[in-house]
């Protein structure tokens, strides 16, 4: 009998590799006297090996020649009379391996016992392969199951629905040591019950939508999720030290009914950190402490004395700048502060064009099609003093178009004296301001100095809209989630050109540190993308 196995392994073994399969028989075939099921394979090289084996064993004796196919290598091959279809060969085992439940968890290395799916959740069963070695004396081959028990785990979310795994965890018991354990696995994050992928997701999600919405679509509680973005932004905030820029920009955000400052930087157009106060003890202490101040160049700033007072003490080499588009908005506010005061001279129906015309007149004159230009000479026309303020709000913001300092300076005296005698109520905040920040305004003018803000303000409508969705978060973990919910910037050193290796082949002393990684703090853009794909 066993002879007979053996030829009949042999026998099958050959047909796969010769191609040699009868008119209209399935790919997968089963030989009856076996019971076992066999899979086509092409292995040319092994037609001769197998083909001197079945003649050495017992009854090996040639096929009739009509039973061989046409491109057969051989004339050693099974009797088409033996084959049949397999029954339920439909696919192959790296097929059979890869059904619906186990291709649905990709790439998690879990062997899928179990599925079920209902209304809203998608429930696996899942085990992980049995260690080889003892965690405690390293012993490989002597472990023993002594005990398991079901594990509840969360996954990310697919197809709308939450998914559940039920983890089978097994405990061990060494024979050599007697010591028990219960093996990790590292494809769980295990202090929170969850899959590392599903604690990566709620850390990306958590800027883009509130944590009650994010525990919904999981299915935890929404502790679960705060308590996530807590442990991740503590670890992430314990090694965090920003580097301060060549162009530093100070602004502030207004949130849960107080000013917070915001520490950005211009020119890489990242956000280094947010502060819990503008006031001058929390700023001056914060960038105090910031490695690299002998960097700054450039300080751009809102007209706020503290930001001064600091920026002076902290980088007297460098240039402080007024962001021009604060001064400008003065500007604007001065004309609407003219045009609410014609309400009386006005209908009803007039009052109600007009403020619909409201967004024209701040516009600039240059970026007005032809209909709105015809719309603002109307109003203009039919009331001189509107007319008189939105020319000397063109004529202010044409200050900003000067190539040099003096040429600007000229310009805003030329403007002062443009001003009738009867408005100068309307822009005396603009005038003050231009007089208590002179120097820093018209330092703008200065070589390499053009520099704004202005990414900064288009963010904080945003942040604003993102932190009243998610009223009740605090401050914390708001800074948090901006901060450490996305990648940051970071670079390196450029590598040094000489050999890092002296004498006899030993490393230099200077190249035995660390070498040093520069964060510059999480880019404005990647936070728009994530607020604007919330909303």
């Amino acid at each position: 009998m066993a002879a007979e196995g053996e030829r009949g392994r042999v026998r099958a073994r050959l047909l796969r590799s010769s191609g040699g399969l009868p008119p209209g028989a399935s790919r997968h075939l089963v030989c009856l006297p076996l019971g076992q099921r066999y899979r086509r394979r092409r292995e040319g090289d092994e037609l001769p090996r197998l083909a001197q084996r079945l003649r050495a064993l017992p009854g090996g004796e040639p096929l009739r020649a009509q039973d061989r196919a046409p491109d057969a290598g051989v004339d050693w091959l099974l009797p088409p009379e033996e084959w049949r279809p397999a029954p339920g060969a439909v696919r192959s085992k790296r097929n059979r391996r890869m059904t619906p439940p186990n291709s649905l968890l990709h790439p998690l290395k879990a062997q899928v016992l179990g599925f079920q799916e209902d209304e809203h959740d998608y429930h696996f069963q899942v085990e992980y392969p049995d260690p080889d070695a003892c965690h405690t004396c390293g012993t490989v081959g002597q472990l023993v199951r002594f005990g398991k028990k079901q594990v509840k785990f969360r996954d990310v979310p697919m197809h709308g629905k939450r998914v559940s795994l039920w983890v089978i965890r097994r405990r061990f018991q060494c024979k050599s040591c007697n010591s028990t354990f219960t093996p990790p696995i590292y494809e769980m994050a295990e202090d929170h019950r969850m899959t590392r992928r599903c604690y990566d997701y709620i850390i990306k999600r958590s800027l883009s939508g509130t944590n009650a919405k994010v525990a919904q679509d999981i299915g935890f509680d929404e502790s679960v999720v705060r308590a996530v973005i807590k442990s991740h932004c503590d670890m992430k905030a314990i090694g965090y030290r920003p580097t301060l820029p060549r162009v530093l920009g100070i602004d502030e955000l207004y949130l849960n009914r107080q000013f917070r400052c915001v520490l950005t930087d211009i020119e890489r157009g990242t956000i280094l950190d947010i502060l819990e106060s503008r006031q001058y003890p929390v700023l001056y202490n914060y960038l105090a402490n910031m490695q690299g101040r002998e960097n700054v160049q450039i300080v751009c700033q809102d007209m706020w004395k503290p930001y001064r007072d600091v920026a002076s003490q902290l980088f007297p080499k460098a240039a402080i700048v007024v962001d021009r588009f604060h001064i400008q908005r003065m500007a604007n506010e001065a004309m609407e502060t003219l045009r609410k005061g014609l309400k009386k001279e006005l209908t009803q129906h007039q009052r109600r064009q007009l403020k619909g015309d409201r967004k024209m007149m701040l516009m600039r004159r240059r970026d007005l099609n032809p209909m709105q230009e015809l719309i603002i000479h109307t109003w203009l026309d039919q009331f001189p003093e509107l007319g008189m303020a939105y020319k000397l709000k063109e004529a202010f913001f044409d200050i900003w178009e000067a190539t040099t300092e003096a040429e600007a300076r000229a310009r805003y005296q030329e403007w002062l004296n443009a001003i009738p005698e009867g408005h100068k109520s309307h822009w005396k905040p603009l005038i003050t301001s231009m007089t208590n920040w002179e120097r820093e305004i018209f330092s703008y003018f200065g070589p390499a100095q053009r520099n704004t803000n202005a990414f900064t303000e288009s963010i904080n409508r945003q942040m604003r809209d993102l932190n009243r969705d998610a009223r009740g978060m605090s401050f914390e973990m708001f800074r948090a989630k901006t901060l450490f919910s996305l990648e940051h910037k970071v670079s390196m050193p450029k590598p040094k050109r000489e050999s890092p290796f002296v004498g006899y082949a030993r490393p230099m002393e200077r190249v035995m540190y660390s070498i040093p990684i520069y964060d510059h703090g999480v880019s404005i853009e990647a936070v728009l993308k994530a607020i604007q794909g919330a909303q």
